[in-house]
């Protein structure tokens, strides 16, 4: 991972799914078991060998030896587990732990941005296992410079990191906001599920000879045609100099802040006439189901009406009149 300016940047992952300290758990519950050949009559004996095993493990995070009581159905027991017992248990698990670490600095993304080993700034411990003097000795081997940074609750910090992950991290424009263009279709700016705060421009131009002004109508929404979609607002741009059609070009920005404030920017690419305006975006305050049920009932309706539409399409199509209000602009690119 990556910090730098409070923003925090996962390069890469590494690890095993099926590998966690309940598995370090188990092994020394059932040595406890042959020890002391308790037989597993029922889930409740199973239940207690097992706690008994964890309450071992965690003393042995700071103790060489530990005394374990083994309650059996009708035997209770006493074993002594020193680390070093613990340790010959688990020396598989030991190398599949070090195995994954060594396989995080062949991912491609760590490799390409030539991270080794000496480059780790810091080690942070996180998660019950790292108690195990064990795998924190595997790390001082790997990183014989480095620190281990083991001042967080182990058993707290992946929760904590995550609640304040989704505290401050990026959020994400929820429905496409774009303008209506001049065949009265959508050209989307932010798209769905972009990150904000965000800027993005495009570059239009005028679809008529000497167009003095245009329209721009914002919109919110997932349909391909712009009268299905929500209209947030619109505004001007006039006196543009009077040229033959697509001579004059439009620079138009969308702007959305952390507070959802979008502000929509179109300026005469060389030129001096520009107009903005600045509103909420909508929808942000959905809910996950309702903007989900949104953009499923567009997807839906658009795949219904593509189907006249190709027809129209390969009979030659007609042009579509520019009609009071839309952007009379044609897409020239973006950016």
């Amino acid at each position: 991972m990556r910090i730098q300016n409070n923003l925090y940047t996962v390069i890469a992952t590494a690890g095993g799914c099926r590998l966690g300290g309940r598995d370090f758990t188990d092994r020394l519950a059932e040595h406890l078991r042959q020890k002391v050949g308790v037989p597993i009559e029922t889930p409740h004996v199973k239940h207690l060998l097992r706690e008994e095993a964890e309450k071992v493990k965690r003393a042995l995070a700071s103790l060489l030896s530990q005394t374990a009581l083994v309650k059996g159905s009708t035997v209770d027991a006493v074993v002594e587990v020193t680390q070093s017992t613990f340790n010959e248990l688990n020396e598989d698990l030991y190398e599949v732990t070090r195995d994954c670490l060594a396989g995080l600095f062949d991912e491609p993304k760590v490799l390409k941005l030539d991270i080794t080993r000496a480059s780790v700034a810091d080690i942070i411990l996180i998660g019950g296992a790292t108690r195990l003097p064990a795998i924190k000795a595997l790390l001082k081997e790997e990183f014989p410079e480095k620190t281990l940074i083991n001042k967080l609750d182990v058993d707290e910090a992946v929760g904590t990191g995550a609640a304040l992950y989704a505290f401050i991290k990026a959020d994400v424009n929820p429905l496409s906001l774009s303008i209506h263009v001049s065949d009265n279709t959508m050209q989307v700016i932010v798209a769905r599920n972009e990150e904000v705060p965000a800027r993005k421009s495009q570059i239009f131009e005028t679809t008529d000879d000497y167009q003095t002004e245009v329209v721009i109508s914002v919109y919110q929404g997932e349909r391909r045609m712009a009268k299905h979609n929500r209209q947030l607002g619109g505004f001007t741009v006039a006196d543009l100099p009077a040229k033959r059609r697509g001579k004059v070009k439009i620079n138009v920005t969308f702007e959305i802040d952390g507070d959802d404030l979008l502000s929509v920017l179109a300026s005469q690419v060389g030129g001096y006439q520009s107009n903005s305006l600045e509103m909420s975006v909508l929808g942000h305050g959905m809910s996950p189901e309702e903007l989900a049920r949104c953009v499923e009932e567009a997807q839906k309706l658009d795949e219904e009406a593509s189907k006249p539409a190709s027809l129209t399409a390969a009979l030659g199509g007609t042009a579509i009149p520019r009609q009071e209000g839309s952007a009379e602009m044609s897409s020239h690119g973006g950016g």
